[in-house]
């Protein structure tokens, strides 16, 4: 393949990315007299898209259940498909769905209607172009948690390491989406520019994948891509362009997530590269033996004990309470973190920790690194999409 033919693919492979707005609640309204909504509400009685939909978001608008209209397009395209559900939704008097299919969206709805997240209903969610298989009561990913990736892999990718090779501890995996996506977004080239520019200048097939890889490599930060893509377009004879040698250990206290990021891993094609664990971080010593890491990363139960009661109806119901609370303060296990860290990150002062954390948080983290003597030191505080602090990046001293 060329580079001509394939530009058009690597352009159109970014797609536009469905984002969860059920994000972890920042002294959110607390809610009065809910009643949940009886299994034996009517089913609407049409086979038209159009009419079962609208009528669908009404009543869940009604209950004030969030985003309803969102809601109801992620059930009705989970049932139809996209194209289908695309191609019904202006037949205003077609009867264009079968009596199973108008079933199965008045029964998805029904439990929408009782609070249940839109991701366990349709047992799949988008992560930074991954569709993750979800599961409850296993940690829902937020879409916030898609930057705490794109900032360590950057930092990783970018730091001036002589080796390729890139390890690290993920602390509470959930579905898998922060330890999966790191592994696919720590990409690294060998190939000197150079190198590339010389060998592009031949009209072999070598010399193509080589120009190629460095196109892939520049624009790296706005072309996000799965390493089978990598392998699709890079033949056998194209080393110029690898992917780093990136592998992880990955921990969680709930066996269900344990299980749930094994099936993503082998679904995304990195279980090789994988290490599973069903522990917290207090126990993890013994089993990691002397393996040391480049990084710790953990999106860990942060929610003060204060901010538990204002938790929406479909976090506080239906999500894994011990993947919310994080104590009194809300950090219980982001000083179990810190207090591991100096055992199990490697002697250098890239050695990172990354966290993300209530907005409260960064500057009492900091001040708790302060008063102990870890040999760790506050580095930076990143902001969220919304422009709230919510990463810390801590290193060695």
């Amino acid at each position: 393949m060329s580079l001509r033919t394939a530009l058009p693919a690597l352009c159109g492979y970014r797609r536009i990315r469905l984002t969860n707005s059920y994000v972890r609640s920042q002294k959110c309204s607390s809610y009065a007299h809910f009643q949940s909504c009886s299994a034996d509400v009517n089913n609407i009685d049409s086979q038209n898209v159009k009419a079962i939909t609208n009528t669908w978001i009404r009543r869940l608008q009604e209950e004030s259940v969030p985003e309803a209209d969102l809601s109801v397009k992620f059930i009705t395209e989970h049932v139809l498909g996209k194209e289908r559900t695309r191609d019904c939704d202006g037949k205003e008097n077609d009867q264009n769905l079968t009596k199973e299919e108008a079933r199965k969206i008045n029964e998805l709805c029904l439990q929408r209607l009782q609070r249940v997240p839109v991701q366990y209903i349709i047992g799949e969610w988008e992560f930074r172009y991954l569709t993750l298989k979800m599961m409850p009561p296993v940690f829902i990913p937020r879409p916030e948690t898609e930057e705490l990736v794109d900032v360590v892999a950057k930092h990783h990718s970018l730091a001036d390491s002589k080796s390729d090779k890139f390890s690290f501890l993920e602390v509470g995996c959930g579905s898998g989406a922060i330890c999966i996506k790191v592994m696919q977004r720590t990409i690294k080239c060998r190939m000197k520019r150079s190198q590339v520019f010389r060998n592009a200048l031949c009209d072999d097939k070598a010399a193509q994948n080589s120009c190629l890889a460095f196109f892939i490599l520049k624009f790296k930060d706005l072309i996000y891509f799965h390493s089978y893509f990598i392998n699709f377009y890079l033949l056998d004879d194209a080393s110029a362009f690898i992917a780093a040698a990136t592998t992880c250990v990955a921990i969680d206290k709930n066996e269900v997530a344990v299980s749930l990021t094994r099936e993503n891993a082998n679904r995304c094609n990195v279980s090789d590269r994988i290490v599973l664990h069903r522990t917290d971080v207090r126990s993890v010593l013994p089993l990691l033996g002397s393996t040391k890491f480049d990084a710790i990363i953990s999106n860990p139960p942060y929610i003060p004990e204060q901010d538990m009661a204002l938790l929406q109806p479909e976090i506080s119901r239906h999500e894994d309470a011990q993947a919310l609370y994080g104590g009194r303060d809300g950090l219980d296990v982001v000083k179990d973190i810190l207090r591991v860290s100096p055992a199990i990150l490697k002697p250098n002062r890239l050695s990172s920790v990354w966290l993300e954390v209530d907005i409260s948080h960064p500057e009492l983290i900091d001040q708790w690194i302060n008063s102990h003597d870890l040999g760790l030191k506050y580095s930076a505080t990143f902001n969220d999409f919304t422009q709230r602090p919510r990463f810390c990046h801590i290193i060695r001293k």
